[in-house]
């Protein structure tokens, strides 16, 4: 969370709490929202308690969001014009573990972080992808030019997946590092380039893989690891498997892929 000398604000006990208050509600745009805001200091949960004015748990998200903006905006008093004066930059940034606080709402166990940056003063927040949709904060394109809200949504969106997928694919990685480090058959360069290329395994390599990590007793998540069967040659790899070797692979497939699967095991059984 930033400190008290970035944030440039000291808590003036309950005087500093009925600054905004006497303004009370905001409006969130397009959800026609109407929460009460409030400011305590530079966290709402480290200045608010410690001045004896309020409670983390007697504080809304509003409130919150306000203690947090409003000393870094150029608009004091009103959080829904000062969140006119903020954009999400395009900056993002995955932790690898829920262990940072929204600087915005304060809500904890935070593991993909935006950051939004004011246009006026030139501060910045670090945030969850859910406050900016909450607070209607939009976003900027590669050009710098201002989206509108649905836009700015779907920048988010699509900027989140990024994250989720490089972490996954990060996690694979680090399991056929640890399978290389034990196994001197394997070949771990091709494997990584087709995860590249392809951000999956034919059912062929898939299942060699999962196979080599049970043998040498190496850790997985099923799900980090995605199979392709677009292609004919990839159907046809999956179609000769004998059955205990679908079944390895079947926590691996999507919804889509198991209904093929489902369908093979069908053929079968009535051949």
């Amino acid at each position: 969370m930033p400190s008290p000398e970035r944030m440039g604000f000291r808590t003036r006990g309950r005087s500093a709490l009925n600054q905004v208050r006497s303004s009370r509600s905001w409006i969130c745009s397009d959800d026609g929202l109407r929460r009460n805001a409030g400011v305590s200091g530079p966290s709402a949960r480290a200045r608010a308690e410690a001045s004896g004015v309020t409670s983390r748990a007697t504080m809304s998200w509003a409130e919150r969001a306000a203690a947090n903006l409003l000393p870094l905006s150029k608009v004091k008093s009103d959080l829904a014009r000062a969140l006119h004066e903020w954009r999400y930059t395009g900056s993002f940034n995955d932790l690898e573990a829920p262990v940072e606080t929204c600087q915005l709402c304060d809500h904890p166990d935070i593991r993909y972080q935006f950051e939004i940056r004011n246009l006026i003063t030139g501060a910045s927040l670090l945030i969850g992808s859910e406050c900016i949709n909450r607070f209607g904060i939009s976003a900027t394109d590669d050009e710098g030019n201002t989206l509108d809200r649905e836009d700015s949504r779907k920048k988010v969106s699509h900027d989140r997946r990024h994250l989720v997928e490089e972490g996954r694919k990060r996690r694979v990685i680090s399991a056929l590092v640890a399978l290389a480090h034990v196994d001197k058959e394997f070949n771990i360069l091709s494997f990584i380039e087709y995860l590249q290329d392809r951000g999956a395994f034919t059912p062929k390599q898939l299942s060699t893989i999962l196979w080599r990590l049970s043998k040498h007793g190496i850790g997985y998540n099923p799900r980090d690891f995605k199979i392709t069967i677009k292609r004919n040659r990839e159907k046809a790899q999956l179609e000769d498997m004998e059955n205990w070797e679908r079944r390895r692979l079947e926590a691996c497939l999507s919804d889509s892929q198991r209904k093929f699967l489902a369908g093979l095991d069908a053929n079968r059984g009535d051949n």
